[in-house]
């Protein structure tokens, strides 16, 4: 599934979520990583999980957790 995004959003949501790191960052610390405002991290955040339930559902993986 992963295969499907970009560098800026999967690397968006590794920051949000805190995978590879010790701990996940808040939209305001991804937000001045990236360069963008909190409102593009938030829809940046918000499609890609609604694309990944998307492809979820057509692989039959359980997304509950999201």
């Amino acid at each position: 599934l992963i295969i499907y995004y970009s560098f800026t959003i999967l690397y968006n949501l590794k920051l949000y979520f805190g995978v590879d790191s010790a701990c996940p960052m808040n939209l305001h610390e991804i937000a001045t990583e990236l360069g963008i405002t909190r409102e593009g991290v938030r829809q940046i955040r918000d499609k890609s999980l609604r694309k990944l339930r998307v492809l979820a559902k057509q692989h039959n993986v359980d997304m509950n957790m999201f």
